[in-house]
C-alpha cells in the first residue's frame, strides 16, 4: 500500500550561485519569549555555476546540509517538583547530575540527533545531443532514543546509526526531434545499527553472567549505574569476559546490524513521438541486491563463549545472522560473502512499454509492465520435520527457491467536459517485492532455534510472493473564474498477497515464519482548492476522507498469535478491521500574503515591508484507532497481557491539531538576496496526542488502551493498583 517517489535534484547553471541557511531555537529562551531552547538548529548551503568559468559545457551543483537537535521530539516542560518526587524512590545515586538537569528544563536527555546531508552533481554537455549526469547523495544520522524505564540509568538507552549513500549516471542520447533514449547506471547502500548506548558494537560489554539486573518484576525503572563505582569490565588470560560489578545497570537487550545494497548495471529507456497522436515509451532496468543482517536477540546474556552453542539456550546462539560473522577474539563484525550463511543476492528485473494517445483533448495511456523477482537461496524442504528427523540442517533437508514473474495491465485517460472542467481516470495493477530482509534467515540460527520453539522470532521466507494492489481512481478538476481551481479525486485499492507471520505446526515444535496472508483496502476521496495568488494572497485546502480495512496492518501485526498459536484457540483473524493509519479525516489550509518590490506603506520615501510576507499553516487530523481493553497494568515493567473489551481497532483516539506560521523579510542589494524569517511550529502550543511508530510493529495509537486517554489508565483504582501504592507511594502515582 505504498507509493513510488522520484527525486530530481538540482543542477547548475551558466552563472554561479550560492545560498546559505542557519535556523536555531536559542534566541526563544532569550528576553520576553522565554520559551525553552531544545537544541534544534539546522545549517546548510549550496554552491553552483561552470566548472570552467565561461564554459557551460560542465556545470557543477553541490549542496550540504548539517543538523543538531538536543530533543527531537520536544513535550515542553517537566517542573521540577515532578522530577523531585522520583528522587524519593531512592535512587540518588543513580542519577546522572546531567540528566537532572536536562529533565527539569523540559529537554529529554539521551534523545539528541546529529546528522549530516551531502549532495555533488555534475552535468556535462557530451555535444549538441548527448547529454551525460553524474552524481551522488548521501546522508548520515547519528540519535539516542529516550526510554522513561531507563531513567536511571539513561546510558543505556538505545543509540542509533543510519548510513545512505547512492551514485548515478545518466547518459541522454537524442536521436531527432522525436525520439530520445536515455542510459542510465546506479549504487545504493544503506547501512543501521542499533545497540546499548554504553557498549553498542563492544558486544563483549554485554555480558551479564549474573543476569540483567531490575529494581523488581513490577519496578518502574531499570537498574541504574552506582555513580559511586569504577566500571570494571576486562578479558582475563583465557580471553574470557569478566564483569566486576561495576556497571550495575541494566543493559539493553538486543543489538542489530543490517546493510543493504544494490546496483543497476543497466537501465534504459526511449521515448519516441511515432505518429502526431501516439507517444510510445518502452525501458527496462535489472537490480542485483546484497543483503547482510547481524540481529542478537539477547545480547545481554554470557559472551565468554562462542556464538553458537547448543547447549547455550537463550545465551550467545540466539543470533540470526547472514553476511556477518563475530570475531570473538578480536571483539568485531566481520563481513561473510560465500557459504550458507553468506551475503544474499536477490535479484529483480523489469520491463514496461506505454503508449500515450492524445486525439482532440482525448489523452489516454496505455502501458503494460513485467517485474521478476528471485531470492536466490534455499528453503527448507518439509516444514513439518524441518530437520528431517534429527538435530542438523543439511542439503538433504533444503530446496531450491522459486522465482517470480508478474505482468500488470495500466490505463489512464483524460478529456475536456466543458472548457472549464476535465474529467480523469485510471486503472491499474501493480506488483511490489516483500521487504527483502522478510526472506531471509541465517542458517546457523535455524538449525539452533527449529527444534525447540519458545520464544517469538519470525523465521524469513524465501518463498513469499510479490504484494498485489488493484487501484481504481477517477475525478473531476473544474476551474473557477481566473484565481481558482477545484479537484476532486476518488480512489479505491484492493491489496492481497500482503506478508503476515504465521505459526507453522512442526515436529517437535512449532515455529512463525513470514507468509502471504493479508488483505486490505483503502478507499477515499481527495478535495483539493487551489486559488492563484491575487491582491497579494494566495490560499490552498485540502481535504482527504479514508477508510482502511483489512486483516492486518502490518507484517508482524499477528505475532502474538504466532507465538501463541493453539489450533481453534488462537487463531488468527480471517475478516478485516480498520487497520493502524486508518485516519479517516485529513484537513490541510494554507494562506500565505506577501508583497513585492516597492510594495506596502510608504514611510519617508521607503518601503520598510516591501519584500516581506507571512505564511499561515493549519493542520488537523482525527484520530487514529486503537484496541479497546479492559484496565491493565500499562506503565510498569511487569509483565502482563491485556484482554480486548471490543473488536480489533474499534476505538479511536482524539483529534489533533496544530497551527504553524513563518514571518519574512527580504533585503535585496544587487544580485544578492538576504532572507531574515520567524519560524513558529505549533503556534498555540496545542498539546496533542499523535499516533507514534513502534519499529516494525507499525503506526500505534498513543493513548492508554483501556481509557483512551494519553495521561490515564485507571490501574492504580484496582485491587493490583492499590497494592501498588501501599508499596511506591507518591511516586508510584507520578509514573
Amino acid at each position: 500500500m505504498s507509493g513510488v517517489v522520484n527525486v530530481v535534484t538540482k543542477e547548475g547553471g551558466a552563472k554561479y550561485s550560492g545560498t546559505f541557511e542557519a535556523i536555531t531555537d536559542r534566541p526563544t529562551s532569550q528576553g520576553w519569549l522565554k520559551t525553552p531552547s531544545f537544541g534544534y538548529n539546522n545549517y546548510d548551503g549550496a554552491l553552483s555555476g561552470p566548472l570552467i568559468p565561461n564554459n557551460d559545457r560542465i556545470t557543477f551543483y553541490l549542496s550540504g546540509e548539517r543538523r543538531e537537535r538536543e530533543d527531537r521530539s520536544p513535550k515542553g516542560n517537566v517542573t521540577a517538583s515532578s522530577i523531585d518526587s522520583l528522587m524519593a524512590y531512592g535512587t540518588e545515586k543513580y542519577l546522572r547530575a546531567e540528566d537532572y538537569n536536562q529533565l527539569k528544563k523540559g529537554i529529554l536527555p539521551q534523545n539528541d540527533l546529529e546528522g549530516w546531508t551531502w549532495q555533488g552533481k555534475l552535468n556535462i554537455k557530451v555535444s549538441n545531443n548527448v547529454n551525460l549526469k553524474v552524481g551522488v547523495l548521501g546522508s548520515k544520522n547519528i540519535w539516542n532514543t529516550y526510554s522513561h524505564h531507563y531513567r536511571y540509568g539513561l546510558d543505556h538507552t538505545a543509540h542509533n546509526r543510519d548510513y545512505n549513500q547512492s551514485a548515478f549516471a545518466r547518459l541522454t542520447y537524442s536521436v531527432n526531434s522525436k525520439t530520445f533514449l536515455t542510459l542510465a547506471g546506479n549504487y545504493f547502500l544503506t547501512r543501521r545499527e542499533s545497540g546499548d548506548g554504553r557498549y553498542f558494537n563492544n558486544l563483549k560489554g554485554y555480558g551479564r553472567p549474573k543476569g540483567n539486573p531490575n529494581f523488581d518484576r513490577e519496578a518502574l525503572y531499570y537498574l541504574g549505574d552506582n555513580l559511586a563505582t569504577q566500571d570494571s569490565l576486562a578479558l582475563d588470560v583465557g580471553n574470557n569476559f569478566t564483569w566486576n560489578a561495576g556497571d550495575e545497570g541494566h543493559v539493553l537487550r538486543e543489538y542489530l546490524k543490517t546493510q543493504s545494497s544494490y546496483i543497476t548495471p543497466i537501465k534504459f529507456d526511449i521515448t519516441s513521438q511515432v505518429t502526431p497522436h501516439h507517444e510510445m515509451q518502452a525501458g527496462f532496468d535489472v537490480q542485483r541486491h546484497t543483503l547482510r543482517s547481524f540481529d542478537h536477540l539477547f545480547a545481554y546474556l554470557d559472551y565468554r563463549g562462542p556464538y553458537v552453542d547448543a547447549n547455550n539456550r537463550g545465551g550467545g546462539a540466539d543470533l540470526d545472522a547472514y553476511g556477518y560473522k563475530f570475531d570473538w577474539n578480536n571483539n568485531r563484525l566481520e563481513e561473510v560473502n560465500s557459504g550458507a550463511d553468506g551475503a544474499k543476492h536477490p535479484s529483480v528485473a523489469a520491463f514496461y512499454v506505454q503508449d500515450k494517445i492524445e486525439y482532440q483533448g482525448l489523452v489516454v495511456n496505455a502501458g503494460l509492465r513485467y517485474d521478476y523477482l528471485s531470492a536466490k537461496t534455499r528453503t527448507l524442504k518439509d516444514t513439518k520435520a524441518p530437520l528431517g528427523g534429527d538435530s542438523k540442517l543439511d542439503d538433504a533437508d533444503l530446496a531450491g527457491t522459486k522465482a517470480y514473474q508478474k505482468v500488470s495491465p495500466r490505463l489512464g485517460l483524460g478529456f475536456p467536459i466543458t472548457d472549464r472542467t476535465l474529467f480523469h481516470a485510471n486503472y491499474g495493477k501493480f506488483y511490489q517485492q516483500p521487504n527483502l530482509e522478510n526472506l531471509y534467515v541465517g542458517d546457523a540460527y535455524l538449525e539452533y532455534k527449529a527444534p525447540l520453539g519458545g520464544y517469538y522470532q519470525p523465521f524469513g521466507n524465501p518463498n513469499l510472493k510479490p504484494e498485489e494492489t488493484t487501484a481504481y481512481e477517477v475525478g473531476f478538476t473544474r476551474q473557477f473564474g481566473q484565481v481558482a481551481s477545484l479537484d476532486l479525486t476518488v480512489y479505491h485499492k484492493d491489496t492481497r498477497n500482503l506478508v503476515q507471520v504465521e505459526a507453522v505446526p512442526s515436529n517437535p515444535a512449532q515455529f512463525a515464519t513470514f507468509v502471504n496472508k493479508d488483505f486490505g483496502t483503502v478507499k477515499g476521496m481527495d478535495l483539493t482548492l487551489i486559488v492563484r495568488r491575487t491582491h497579494r494572497a494566495q490560499a490552498n485546502l485540502g481535504y482527504s476522507l479514508m477508510f482502511a480495512n483489512g486483516t492486518g496492518s502490518n507484517p508482524e501485526s499477528q505475532r502474538n498469535i504466532a507465538w501463541q498459536f493453539e489450533p481453534g484457540l488462537t487463531e488468527p483473524p480471517t475478516v478485516t478491521a480498520p487497520l493502524n493509519f486508518d485516519q479517516r479525516h485529513k484537513v490541510t489550509i494554507n494562506v500565505d500574503y506577501r508583497l513585492g518590490q516597492k510594495d506596502g506603506p510608504a514611510l519617508w520615501g521607503t518601503h520598510p515591508l516591501s519584500n516581506a510576507g507571512i505564511n499561515v499553516l493549519f493542520k488537523a487530523g482525527s484520530g487514529f484507532p486503537y484496541t479497546p481493553t479492559f484496565v491493565y497494568n500499562e506503565v510498569t515493567l511487569a509483565s502482563v497481557s491485556s484482554r480486548p473489551s471490543g473488536p480489533i481497532n474499534s476505538s479511536y483516539g482524539p483529534w489533533t491539531h496544530q497551527i504553524d506560521l513563518k514571518a519574512n523579510k527580504d533585503v535585496i542589494a544587487g544580485q544578492n538576496r538576504v532572507s531574515f524569517y520567524v519560524t513558529a511550529i505549533n503556534l498555540l502550543d496545542r498539546k496533542n496526542v499523535a499516533a507514534r511508530d513502534i519499529n516494525s510493529r507499525g503506526f500505534e495509537s498513543s493513548v492508554y488502551s483501556s481509557t483512551g486517554q494519553a495521561d490515564e489508565t485507571r490501574w492504580l483504582t484496582t485491587e493490583d493498583g492499590q497494592k501498588f501504592l501501599e508499596q511506591y507511594g507518591d511516586t508510584g502515582r507520578q509514573k
